[in-house]
């Protein structure tokens, strides 16, 4: 099974030409993605007794966090071999290390020291450093921006899975740092066409690199790994054998929580089932009102449980609520901004993003689940699992749940846990409609 502990490889901080192996002082070790997060991250708990380093003064062994000197921007390689044949390593080593970015929970006596290394990509320090300068021209799609972006402000090059955009737009930088510009790009940026246009993009990282998705891509993949499954009987690995959709007890959800189902109140405030627009106009100085934008101007969205039902979802006492705007969204055109000169060519309509990205995000977020399962590196955040929860009732052979909390998810953010005793992944999983996927 995936639980097996974990083979830490390599542990080293590097600082000033110095290195140190820390493997005997890491108790835990969590890597974290999120679809909200242009940067992974990772988490070292160390427990360090005894002299590690050699005081290059006294000769005398001294602590790691003494010895190094840790102040932040240290080196920190990583490998950790996979525990299966089913997982894959996790390798930040010589060629992609994380970077220290700060110390927390300090605690030291004259014999031991207990403190937690919070590590980032080398991107997210390059980000910081970084300006936008320059003009991104209009007339191109959005996704052009997005490339030039990624290719031009980071020290070392990384993968990046850019989607195409199909509205066009440009814009100056403006001293932004990267990733600002990048979010930014992301929420006004439309993918598919006609009547099927969805806005809503994502920016994040994982450790197949940047990503830069739309919902509507994202909830379409397929899902390529099997089925996770709860179930409270406690089978042996010794003599386990499949049954019904359990295929391996590497799939089985060892715990779960149902964090959120739906808020009615929140998704009123927030304009998901209905708003108003009102553009103004700053050549003209007219103030347009635009007809009440609502579920049904966008039911042919794509989603992760059934279709998207504007008056089911919406109706409370008998009235459809979709019907009546709870949100007025008010928006400025964007004109003439991303030309040297005079001129009053509308760089982007407001109209195509600003109502449908609401219902998109709100939507997406509007269920949310957490699991535990053994360890599986294989998954990402972004990527769709298939989860299978019991239907509660008399049978003696509980039912697969087909209406409620089974189904296909989207996972939100991820961390893969390593220790020496057991290795596992947590999993914060969303979707936006209730049952199975319509194939």
């Amino acid at each position: 099974m995936s639980t097996k502990p974990s083979i830490y490889k390599i542990l080293n901080i590097r600082k000033d030409g110095r290195d140190a192996d820390f493997r005997l002082g890491a108790v835990s070790i969590d890597f974290y993605e999120d679809i909200m997060c242009p940067t992974v991250s990772c988490t070292i708990q160390i427990a360090n007794s005894g002299g590690v380093i050699t005081n290059e003064e006294t000769g005398k062994k001294v602590s790691l966090y003494e010895g190094m000197k840790i102040r932040g921007g240290e080196e920190v390689q990583i490998l950790i071999a996979a525990n299966s044949s089913t997982n894959e390593d996790l390798d930040y080593s010589a060629t992609s290390p994380l970077y220290l970015n700060k110390i927390s929970g300090l605690i030291r006596d004259d014999r031991s020291e207990f403190f937690k290394m919070h590590l980032v990509s080398r991107e997210a320090y390059d980000n910081e450093v970084t300006f936008l300068e320059k003009n991104y021209p209009e007339g191109v799609p959005a996704s052009n921006h997005v490339k030039d972006i990624l290719s031009n402000s980071f020290v070392f090059s990384i993968e990046s899975d850019v989607e195409e955009t199909t509205n066009e737009f440009g814009f100056w930088g403006n001293q932004m740092k990267p990733f600002d510009a990048l979010l930014k790009i992301a929420s006004k940026s439309t993918s598919g066409t006609g009547l099927s246009e969805s806005a809503g993009f994502f920016f994040y990282q994982t450790r197949r690199g940047f990503s830069f998705k739309s919902i509507d891509s994202l909830v379409s993949q397929s899902v390529n790994v099997p089925k996770y499954v709860y179930t409270e009987y406690n089978v042996s690995s010794v003599d386990f054998k499949p049954v019904g959709d359990l295929i391996s007890l590497d799939y089985k959800i060892t715990s779960f929580q149902v964090n959120q189902t739906g808020d009615m109140i929140a998704d009123l405030r927030k304009g998901t089932f209905s708003s108003t627009r009102r553009i103004f106009d700053p050549v003209t100085f007219n103030i347009e009102v635009d007809d009440n934008f609502t579920g049904n101007d966008y039911s042919k969205i794509k989603t992760l449980g059934e279709a998207f039902s504007e008056g089911e979802d919406s109706t409370v006492g008998g009235v459809d609520l979709s019907k009546f705007p709870s949100q007025i969204i008010t928006e400025t055109k964007d004109v003439g901004t991303a030309n040297s000169g005079v001129s009053k060519k509308e760089n982007q309509d407001p109209k195509l993003y600003v109502s449908q990205r609401k219902m998109r995000y709100n939507t997406l977020f509007s269920q949310s689940i957490t699991i535990q399962v053994p360890l599986n590196t294989k998954l990402h955040a972004g990527d769709l699992v298939e989860c299978v929860f019991p239907s509660i009732g008399e049978s003696e052979v509980p039912e697969k749940d087909r209406t409620q909390i089974s189904g296909i998810y989207m996972v939100k953010e991820l961390c893969h846990h390593y220790d020496t005793q057991a290795s596992y992944t947590s999993m914060m999983l969303i979707r936006d409609t209730f049952g199975e996927r319509q194939k």
